[in-house]
């Protein structure tokens, strides 16, 4: 199913990718800021990841507010949604995670205040909770009955990447320096841009093409099966 499913392993590969990053910012942030920085205590160390988590609570409350009206509005005027419609806040984060994360890197010199470093966490949660959240959305409501499957295959490829970027997350920081292993990030982040868009385009084209998707439930009512 992931190789024979091109939304299934382009959506998880983009979803491995933002999952790995998250862990990899673990063992990133301390040496930012705990090494590069000399904030010694480690808690002090630690305050910066307080970006991050107001980009996450941020991110969360945006879809919460897609779900509570943009979604259920679409969905009282046309009975239906497609899975297309989760995308476009998809898109959006596409844009901020690499911008985040080229700020970040390039604000992590110790001559320049930390301020602007700390806030670049801010799009960076934002893009990293949306587009997980929005992608495991998307593979839900496109495989709907074999969700399962397409969950299943998809947490094990995440899983994976997630174990293994923080293992070369010091070796990378230490080589090659904050700015530039942050960049390495920022740029895998930016060739991942087409993937929701080409979805969001040809998603349809390409579901009436899936052996896993029975044609009678291409234009399922999602909000029957309370994926609002």
């Amino acid at each position: 199913m992931l190789i024979l499913e091109p939304i299934l392993s382009l959506t998880t590969i983009y979803l491995s990718v933002v999952y790995g990053i998250l862990y990899l910012f673990f063992f990133a942030y301390p040496i930012s800021f705990g090494e590069v920085r000399g904030w010694e205590h480690p808690g002090v160390a630690a305050l910066p990841f307080i970006g991050l988590l107001i980009g996450i609570l941020l991110g969360c409350a945006v879809l919460i507010y897609i779900s509570k009206h943009q979604y259920a509005q679409k969905l009282k005027e046309t009975g239906n949604l497609v899975p297309e419609d989760r995308l476009p806040p998809m898109i959006f984060a596409a844009f901020t995670l690499p911008a985040g994360l080229f700020l970040f890197a390039w604000t992590s010199s110790p001559h320049i205040t930390w301020v602007p470093q700390v806030i670049a966490g801010v799009p960076i949660g934002f893009g990293l909770i949306i587009i997980f959240l929005q992608g495991i959305n998307y593979i839900v409501d496109v495989y709907l009955i074999y969700a399962n499957s397409a969950l299943a295959a998809n947490t094990f490829i995440r899983s994976l990447l997630g174990a293994a970027f923080p293992m070369f997350a010091s070796q990378m920081y230490h080589n090659l320096r904050v700015a530039w292993a942050s960049s390495v990030l920022a740029f895998i982040t930016l060739a991942m841009i087409p993937v929701p868009i080409l979805f969001y385009v040809y998603g349809a084209r390409i579901r009436a093409m899936s052996l896993f998707i029975p044609k009678n439930q291409l234009h399922l009512k999602l909000g029957s099966c309370g994926v609002v």
